[in-house]
């Protein structure tokens, strides 16, 4: 069959890159190249997966267990237009600060989010502002930073053993590289999943890791509104999904269990929202024929389509964020109490 053929094909490629990576790991793991632990505590959220294993509503969760004046939130600020380190404002734009780090500020007001491609430095000029914790989110490839505390997350459908590296794969990273996680988290399981499940897995991953495994779903909040002139939510408006991430497919899906969904418009990761696209939507709405029409999206395209200057322009356009929150499914006291015990 043709997707079998065009593994053989990049089989070489992913090789390289195989050889590229562990190289870069052996030399860290040597000591040749530097990793530099932080003078104050670091706890990194990451993946060895492009994407798409639910990281930005994992950080969320760790952020509410441990919620407290000294911690903060460092982010690369994936996709932003500026350089150097920056705080994030509730209402700073997308452009400037990165869709997920303004995502994480819009969740959590209180905590401090900030955003700096170089991780140290930025850890730096936290630790001069007097926070004592940061959390990381994907910073488990950043190896010039010896993490005190790393939760790594990969997903039930397609846990890391099972997938290859890139180009064959969707790895960004090599296996053995689970070594380095002090916690292990399977997301997005099925929310019944079994115990005879739970432990099968629990046996492949120590193949790998000697990390705790816990296993998480995801499930959805109250939609939100976006825009000031959104009516508050109506059970049984007719739905257009609308979002810009690595599997559309499956919010799509998520979306269509409990609302009544009649179109979708799907994006690419981390798509830039431009008026066309509102237009788009607009266009997509007018074919609806029932008086309650709502657009649905994800927390981390509301940041970016629910700009300031929009506002006009989604005058008439009943947009909501469906918040997606992270339920830990067996051992969640234990596993709050291991982040706990970390940061004390």
């Amino acid at each position: 069959d043709a997707m079998r053929s065009l593994r053989i094909v990049l089989l070489p490629f992913t090789w390289l890159y195989v050889g590229i990576l562990s190289l870069r790991h052996l030399l860290f793991d040597l000591g040749i190249l530097h990793s530099k632990q932080a003078d104050i505590q670091t706890i990194v959220v990451g993946n060895l997966e492009l994407g798409g294993t639910g990281k930005s509503p994992h950080s969320l969760w760790v952020l509410k267990q441990l919620s407290s004046e000294t911690i903060a939130v460092l982010s690369r600020g994936h996709g932003r237009k500026t350089e150097g380190f920056l705080s994030v404002d509730v209402d700073a734009d997308a452009d400037e600060v990165g869709d997920e780090p303004l995502m994480l500020k819009q969740s959590v007001p209180h905590v401090k989010v900030a955003v700096c491609e170089d991780r140290l430095d930025g850890i730096k000029e936290l630790a001069s502002e007097g926070f004592k914790t940061v959390v990381l989110d994907d910073a488990f490839q950043h190896r010039s930073l010896k993490a005190g505390l790393n939760v790594l997350l990969t997903p039930y459908n397609l846990p890391f053993w099972k997938n290859h590296v890139l180009p064959t794969g969707t790895l960004r990273d090599v296996k053995s590289r689970a070594k380095a996680a002090h916690i292990l988290i399977i997301s997005k399981c099925p929310a019944e999943i079994s115990q005879v499940e739970m432990d099968a897995l629990r046996k492949k991953a120590s193949l790998y890791t000697k990390a705790k495994v816990y296993f998480s779903c995801m499930r959805f909040g109250i939609p939100q509104a976006v825009f000031p002139h959104t009516r508050p939510w109506i059970m049984g408006a007719e739905v257009l999904a609308v979002s810009g991430l690595a599997h559309n497919d499956a919010f799509f899906e998520k979306v269509d269990e409990r609302f009544q969904l009649r179109n979708t418009l799907g994006f690419s990761d981390h798509h830039r929202y431009t008026q066309k696209d509102l237009l788009l939507i607009r266009q997509r709405l007018s074919n609806f024929v029932g008086p309650l029409k709502a657009v649905l999206t994800t927390s981390k395209d509301a940041a970016k389509l629910g700009k300031k200057d929009w506002m006009e322009l989604s005058e008439g356009i009943d947009l909501y964020s469906l918040p997606m929150e992270v339920e830990i499914i067996a051992d969640e006291e234990e596993l709050i109490s291991e982040l706990k015990t970390y940061v004390r």
